[in-house]
């Protein structure tokens, strides 16, 4: 996958897997109804983002493997994206 696909992504989409493993223990107990643990994690384009910065929106993550083909091959036709 090109660089410039991967800086098109909305910014908290991508994830790495690795930045989830370094906030998982902020994680490990979340409770129902209550606000989300803070943590912090790289973005798609490596930029160090705070969950306290998204205060008040809605935050969606979603893990991805660039080296995938299947992955590949959906964010490269824009079916992700859309």
């Amino acid at each position: 996958m090109t660089t410039s696909k991967i800086s098109r992504r909305p910014v908290l989409l991508g994830l790495t897997v690795a930045a989830a493993m370094i906030a998982a223990p902020a994680l490990a107990a979340p409770a129902i109804g209550k606000p989300a643990p803070a943590f912090t994690a790289a973005d798609s384009t490596g930029k160090s983002r705070s969950l306290s910065e998204f205060k008040g929106k809605t935050v969606v993550l979603e893990w991805t493997n660039d080296g995938c083909p299947y992955v590949q091959k959906h964010y490269n036709a824009g079916a992700m994206q859309g």
